[in-house]
């Protein structure tokens, strides 16, 4: 992982939520992710959260996750189950957003929108 002022660079061996994080407590900025499958069970949901997630990503305020179009795919492996799931919160958040990438995954006993 590099840092530069308020730019992580995230390569698919390092951890996409603690780069996410840094940028938070710093005050913002961009997590950019470069060409490359990112494959990994990031992050937990919060306590007390109904289901089983293996991915989670949660987007603090002021942060924007940026790829690099469509070489750069997020996916999970989920256990047992021969397929991928994968989430991205925005939760209680401002200014924040995800973009020019791929999600590779499915959910299928649940859909929730974007409120």
């Amino acid at each position: 992982m590099i840092v530069r002022p308020s730019i992580v660079l995230v390569d698919p061996n390092d951890d996409i939520q603690a780069a996410l994080d840094a940028r938070g407590a710093a005050g913002g900025g961009v997590v950019q992710l470069g060409a490359g499958t990112y494959t990994g069970t990031w992050g937990a949901p919060p306590a007390g959260w109904p289901g089983t997630y293996y991915g989670w990503l949660t987007i603090p305020s002021k942060v924007i996750l940026r790829g690099q179009g469509p070489s750069t795919i997020l996916t999970i492996p989920v256990p047992g189950a021969g397929n991928t799931g994968f989430m991205i919160v925005f939760q209680s958040v401002t200014d924040a957003c995800v973009e020019s990438l791929q999600l590779q995954g499915q959910h299928t006993d649940e859909t929730q929108g974007i409120t």
